[in-house]
């Protein structure tokens, strides 16, 4: 572990993982580094890759998680956009 946050059991990390894959994002409040909580989408593609965006925890309370998942979603669509333009 790597905070008192950190999971820090195998169950509880599989748990963490079936919640992550049905919403569709992970998050990460205060459990890698104890001020800092993040976001991070998984996105698919020939070459699948992550976005994630981590800010101070007080910063990122777990009621604006949706709004920087939105957000997030945004700019992966204006990367993918701008991506087959140059293909």
């Amino acid at each position: 572990r790597m905070t008192d946050r950190s999971i820090g059991t195998l169950a509880a990390l599989q748990s963490e993982l079936r919640r992550t894959a049905k919403r569709g994002y992970a998050t990460n409040f205060g459990e890698s580094e104890p001020e800092i909580s993040g976001v991070a989408i998984a996105v698919d593609g020939p070459e699948p890759y992550a976005l994630a965006v981590s800010e101070p925890r007080p910063r990122l309370a777990p009621a604006r998680v949706q709004v920087l998942v939105d957000e997030i979603g945004k700019t992966v669509r204006l990367l993918s956009d701008a991506s087959a333009i140059g293909h």
